[in-house]
């Protein structure tokens, strides 16, 4: 019976430190995966904010694009206009250039009257 004793207790001290054992490893097993989970979720979001952001800088680059080309063709607008502006003025200039040469040649007598002025 000694010897039956001593193999009792030992076996119960092999099952507590077995016990034991298995609730250490529960334990860290627990951790490990709340650990696993909480670099998933951490991903989880980098790649949301990686994803954002690369959809700010494509709406970004979409608006500058777009004001460049509003931008473009403003200029082409503004060259229009003076263009338009210049070609008014010259034409201007020679309506005003024709009605002094009509101004002058009213002023000058016709030849009916320079022939009765010389007669």
């Amino acid at each position: 019976p000694f010897a039956l004793d001593t193999a009792r207790q030992a076996l119960r001290g092999w099952e507590q430190a077995n016990r034991r054992l298995v609730g250490v490893e529960e334990a860290e097993k627990r951790s490990l995966s709340a650990q696993v989970m909480d670099s998933r979720e951490r991903s989880d979001e980098l790649r949301r904010q990686r994803d954002s952001k690369a959809r700010e800088a494509a709406e970004e680059r979409e608006r500058r694009l777009d004001a460049q080309d509003e931008a473009q063709r403003l200029h082409a607008q503004v060259r229009n206009i003076n263009a338009e502006i210049a070609r008014l003025r010259q034409a201007a200039r020679r309506a005003e250039s024709e009605r002094a040469a009509a101004e002058r040649r009213a002023a000058l007598p016709s030849r009916d009257e320079l022939v009765f002025q010389f007669a």
